[in-house]
């Protein structure tokens, strides 16, 4: 099982978000279909949403892209982070992830 990170920033409420989704599957992006998250949240790959931990909406979320680095250890700057772009010991894993609705 595969897990991808998706972090989001909200329309309305300007609020961060992020989450951990398992199975992604680009092929059915194109689809519709859904995918869900750890917690159980769910959303539409069609337009890469994800509820907004704090109002609820759907936000706009981007896939982070992840670059294993083992000397750069993770850290709060990773875990805070706003961009979709991570280059530490996580891979992407942890981007982003104080964000998490969980």
């Amino acid at each position: 099982m595969t897990t991808t990170r998706f972090i989001a920033k909200c329309r309305y409420c300007k609020a961060h978000s992020s989450t951990l989704a398992t199975n992604v599957n680009r092929a059915d992006a194109q689809m519709g279909e859904l995918f869900r998250d750890a917690s159980g949240e769910s959303g539409t790959y069609g337009g890469f949403a994800i509820k907004c931990r704090a109002c609820g909406k759907a936000a706009p979320a981007r896939e982070v892209r992840g670059v294993l680095r083992p000397s750069k250890l993770c850290n709060a700057k990773c875990l805070a982070s706003h961009g979709p772009v991570c280059e530490c010991s996580c891979g992407g894993k942890n981007h982003g992830a104080s964000y998490s609705a969980k």
